[in-house]
């Protein structure tokens, strides 16, 4: 208990670094505190020989708060697992869509979205994980003191645009690290590409949307106009789809946009007053959808057959999943679910978005399930209000 007891203190310092942030700590470190037999994980970070030629703003922010973790050492040879610190996701997207989406002319590989990192970025001219791979090996060629049982994590990048498939390709990726032990944290990771400890999660928030969730006496006084909405492009085979067979049906709201769907004037208007919005798959297997629908008090619906459950948490808990091949049937399956199951997943939701809505709050909760994962414990359910 006096490590557990430590932790708490920790906690209380990260919480003074990030403003804000205060109850999802303080009720994970409570969690901790009250689970006298969870496992004491600890982790380390390896700095590379070689500075990275950009780094993200998000990248950056989650490795604040690992480096402020409570269950972060400095002693990289006792750790249990190890944080490389290189940016080999590259989420060029956070925090700077909404005012890069209102540039005309722009790409994904051009100078108006590389200004935004630091360094050169430009996805064609850098490959990082050749650094985290040659940080690694000159780790574990010199370290005789370090635990066989160590694991090493890889953040994955999921924007394939402009960028190498070394850098995006997850067999790939993984064929290069065989000789380690490897688990791949992401937000575009699938069941069938995955392995048992890896770990998605769900895109945070973006500044300007933070702690915009409406509580409860919100919905109260607006009452709901639609039961489904989606606002949105017809990215993909399953939206065209949605499209097709979504849009006459009495009470759902089906409207497409050319651009981002954030930059429709009615977005966050007509999709506070859903019961349930739509998270199809689209370009990749994540979205800022999913996380802007919990923090308008939205339930989610998921139509992606392969998606990997954001920190292994069963996503009946906090969302519904669609096939995707019952599109059609949509009208039908959201009819059975009952108010007490709306109400229980709206909470749930609420509980998610304190899980996901920072990059620090990210951080802190890929860390925990990680430890969830590698020592068979479950203090992040013990968060949620479960179906029966």
């Amino acid at each position: 208990m006096a490590v557990l007891s430590s932790m708490a203190v920790s906690a209380a310092m990260l919480l003074s670094c990030f403003p804000g942030v205060a109850s999802w700590e303080n009720r994970l470190s409570q969690s901790l505190l009250e689970n006298e037999n969870t496992p004491t994980l600890t982790f380390s970070i390896l700095e590379p020989g070689t500075k990275p030629s950009c780094t993200t703003k998000m990248h950056k922010q989650m490795f604040e708060a690992l480096y402020s973790h409570p269950q972060y050492t400095p002693n990289e040879y006792i750790a249990d697992l190890i944080f490389i610190n290189v940016d080999t996701m590259l989420q060029i997207m956070w925090p700077y869509r909404a005012e890069i989406g209102k540039k005309e002319g722009g790409d994904f590989g051009s100078g108006v979205y590389a200004r935004n990192y630091e360094g050169n970025c430009q996805w064609h001219m850098v490959v990082p994980t050749d650094i985290y791979e040659a940080t690694l090996k000159n780790y574990t060629a010199q370290c005789t003191k370090c635990s066989k049982t160590q694991k090493f994590v890889y953040f994955r990048s999921p924007n394939h645009w402009d960028q190498p498939e070394c850098e995006f390709d997850l067999p790939l990726v993984r064929n290069r690290f065989t000789n380690f032990s490897m688990i791949f944290v992401g937000e575009d990771l699938t069941d069938e590409l995955s392995e048992g400890h890896d770990v998605n999660f769900l895109q945070p928030l973006l500044d300007e949307e933070k702690d915009e969730m409406p509580l409860p006496e919100y919905r109260a006084a607006n009452s709901t106009r639609y039961k489904a909405c989606f606002i949105g492009a017809q990215s993909s085979d399953i939206r065209r789809a949605m499209f097709d067979t979504l849009n006459d049906i009495d009470g759902f709201y089906v409207h497409e946009t050319i651009k981002w769907a954030k930059d429709s004037s009615d977005y966050k208007e007509t999709m506070r007053k859903c019961d349930f919005g739509f998270s199809p798959r689209g370009d990749a297997h994540y979205s800022f959808r999913t996380t802007e629908l919990l923090n308008m008090g939205v339930i989610p619906v998921i139509i992606d057959d392969a998606q990997r459950e954001p920190y292994n948490i069963p996503l009946r808990e906090w969302a519904l999943r669609l096939p995707e091949g019952k599109i059609h049937k949509a009208e039908h399956f959201l009819n059975k679910i009952s108010e007490s199951e709306k109400d229980r997943l709206r909470e749930n939701g609420r509980q998610m978005l304190q899980m996901c809505s920072t990059p620090e709050r990210t951080t802190y909760t890929v860390v925990q399930a990680l430890f969830d994962s590698l020592g068979d414990s479950d203090i992040l359910m013990k968060s949620f209000r479960l179906s029966e």
